[in-house]
């Protein structure tokens, strides 16, 4: 109400505008002293976008910066890097710029990168990151020293166990290699030799399973599991999710799903028939294979990380806090903060929080390609339909936040995303002779791609399937995919 007065001139208007800029800074204040930090910085930021010049506002704002670097540096004490993490970034983005801050703010992340490489069970690299922390810690090293001591118990215990791991697959001890398999993913859930060695052993577990050629089977690079059973053949693919950390100190809690306790990869070899026909068995066959993960990692040479969300229905939301959110965002926006859905008209999003497209506030709007849309108070992406031949669409953040992973956009996939070097392509790489076809089945995923390429280093032609987790090369492309798993 006060800004076309303000705009136009209004003499009294800047008195009334004082007044309430001063009202909005003393509700911060007492909002602060009864512990409401988050509530007394939107009072604050309230008074400032009025621009009455009050004294009491900087001096507040100032307050409440020194207030939310403590918070941050009691969350490093504790051991929770994800939450210092998401303390700094909101004193980022209400304007915070304290020369702390961004110190503190790249030793959390670095702590937060060296607990997820130990995870995947490179301990030495994790400590490397680990010791570029210490320095810019502004804190006492408790909760750094703890999770360093803990990391070296882990490390010792990984090196035992992989060994033990290893020893049981070449005699061929199955029952011993799940359980040191178990105990190699206690301290590492995101070693993935580890997993496929596991999920080779249930294989071998199986009634009637067998081992046609064990010195092939078990090479430096594990291939997924093949099993013999007369009859038929098909592929059953099927992957779940791990479930999220709650914290960094849950990082020596198993991290167990459905794939591994009851393996979802089976190959039956058709008589006759090559590895990659095998694997396209099964549209023909009358075999009921599980579909596609609701979400999965996409990493592509020459062009970066993608996160791939197969739902026609897509949630936004922070991204360090439990919940069932599709795209994670480190960011001030809410728990569940927008929806995006897509159907026969397009894509249409929605959210009772702040949502703006284009610049103006919005409810439910139906995107078009090109569009900017803003969630929360500066997180914003572009809205792309490089093709208006595929219903699939790719986000573009243009702000600069970030995402709980190292992935620099959102691709919405329909049926098939297209890997070439135009621009009307989904995931654009530049220099490359021939497009590459990513597609939805009904057994999980498939590529095609002109010519001769590896899956997994096995030979395939023309079209071939995508396991998940996977990587697949050719003359001049290369990507891989990996489940999605959020901590």
């Amino acid at each position: 109400m006060l800004a076309p007065l303000l705009a136009e001139g209004h003499r009294r208007s800047f008195r009334l505008a004082r007044e309430v800029a001063g009202a909005h800074i003393s509700k911060a204040e007492r909002l602060l002293r009864n512990d409401s930090p988050d509530l007394a910085w939107k009072e604050l930021l309230a008074a400032e976008s009025l621009n009455t010049g009050d004294s009491r506002a900087a001096a507040l704002r100032l307050t409440l910066a020194r207030y939310g670097l403590a918070v941050v540096r009691a969350a490093l004490e504790a051991g929770r890097p994800l939450n210092a993490i998401e303390h700094a970034e909101r004193l980022r983005q209400r304007g915070v710029r304290h020369p702390e801050l961004q110190p503190i703010l790249e030793a959390a992340q670095d702590w937060y990168l060296a607990a997820d490489t130990a995870d995947r069970g490179d301990f030495l690299l994790a400590e490397i990151n680990l010791d570029r922390v210490r320095p810019r810690l502004s804190c006492p090293s408790t909760g750094l020293d703890r999770f360093t001591a803990t990391l070296r118990e882990r490390h010792e215990t990984f090196r035992h166990s992989l060994s033990q791991l290893h020893d049981s697959v070449e005699s061929e001890s199955w029952q011993a290699a799940i359980h040191a398999a178990d105990e190699v993913l206690a301290v590492a859930p995101g070693h993935r030799h580890s997993r496929l060695l596991r999920r080779k052993a249930w294989e071998r577990m199986k009634p009637g399973s067998q081992v046609s050629n064990p010195e092939e089977s078990w090479s430096a690079k594990p291939r997924v599991a093949e099993a013999e059973a007369p009859e038929r053949s098909a592929v059953v693919v099927g992957h779940v999710e791990q479930p999220r950390f709650a914290s960094l100190e849950k990082t020596a809690a198993h991290v167990r799903s459905v794939e591994d306790d009851e393996p979802p990869l089976r190959r039956l070899p058709a008589e006759g028939g090559s590895k990659s026909e095998v694997l396209m068995a099964s549209s023909a066959s009358g075999v009921r294979a599980a579909s596609p993960p609701k979400r999965f990692l996409l990493w592509v040479n020459n062009a970066g990380g993608f996160l791939v969300c197969l739902s026609p229905r897509v949630t936004f939301g922070q991204g360090l806090l439990e919940g069932p959110i599709d795209v994670p965002l480190l960011a001030d926006v809410a728990r569940l903060h927008a929806e995006l859905t897509r159907d026969h008209e397009g894509y249409v999003i929605e959210s009772q929080r702040d949502v703006t497209v284009n610049g103006r506030p919005s409810a439910r709007t139906l995107l078009k390609s090109g569009d900017r849309v803003t969630l929360g108070p500066s997180c914003q992406f572009v809205f792309h339909r490089p093709s208006p031949m595929s219903p699939s669409a790719r986000l573009e953040f243009v702000s600069g936040h970030h995402f709980p992973l190292a992935v620099c956009q959102v691709l919405l996939m329909a049926e098939t995303l297209v890997i070439g070097p135009e621009e009307t392509s989904h995931v654009c790489v530049p220099g490359l002779k021939s497009k590459v076809i990513l597609s939805r089945t009904r057994d999980g995923l498939s590529v095609t791609a002109p010519g001769a390429f590896r899956v997994e280093n096995e030979p395939c032609r023309d079209r071939a399937a995508m396991p998940i987790p996977g990587w697949v090369h050719g003359t001049d492309f290369g990507f891989g995919v990996e489940l999605f798993a959020a901590r």
